[in-house]
């Protein structure tokens, strides 16, 4: 309720939840299209390749993943190829924003920040290098996750690799917003639904 309208948010956390209940009806190019309309609104829907990924290598069918490629990039480029001719400085700024931006508040790159200011010798950490290290850390949990996912004695339920890898996105992402809480409720609920657990996290939340 405090995080829903901060940001765009909101609007990628449901056509990710819709796109979650497309492909359990096993509607894949519906799943795509909702991804797609997500990344759209917001980065990280588009993380949702990655738990298909694992899944189309551990099983050995890749159909749906490619279908439901072709259903996401056609939707996103719906949406932003006429803005992109309509103003194409004002479409890449998000991106080059981004990229530029320093550590944000809550991150773990402004708590280095911070600490360094007052430890002489430490070092600050600039986008750049928080850009490099934060991709590094980020892709290196990802093979975690596939590893774990080709490994695991069942197969692993999409759910909970997509869980796995927006919270890794979450972790090592430049900055922590408030509103990043909202991406991974839903992924919470239905890859570990511990009530427990959930009010722990939502109490330092």
């Amino acid at each position: 309720i405090l995080a829903s309208t901060i940001n765009w948010d909101m609007w990628a956390v449901a056509f990710l939840a819709l796109a979650l209940l497309a492909w359990a009806r096993e509607k894949p190019f519906l799943a795509g299209v909702l991804i797609g309309l997500g990344t759209a609104m917001k980065l990280f829907p588009i993380l949702f390749f990655g738990a298909v990924i694992v899944l189309a290598i551990r099983t050995g069918r890749y159909k749906p993943l490619w279908v439901s490629l072709g259903g996401a990039a056609l939707s996103w480029t719906a949406v932003n190829l006429p803005l992109a001719i309509m103003n194409f400085d004002a479409w890449k700024h998000f991106f080059t924003f981004t990229e530029d931006r320093g550590a944000g508040l809550s991150s773990f790159w402004h708590i280095w920040n911070v600490t360094a200011a007052a430890v002489p010798g430490m070092g600050d950490l600039d986008a750049s290098l928080i850009n490099a290290v934060g991709l590094v850390l980020f892709v290196a949990s990802c093979a975690g996750i596939l590893y774990m996912g080709l490994r695991a004695p069942v197969v692993p339920r999409l759910s909970q690799l997509v869980f796995l890898i927006v919270a890794s996105f979450v972790m090592f992402n430049k900055v922590y917003s408030p509103q990043y809480v909202l991406g991974l409720i839903p992924l919470a609920a239905l890859a570990w639904p511990k009530w427990k657990d959930f009010l722990i996290w939502q109490l330092f939340e």
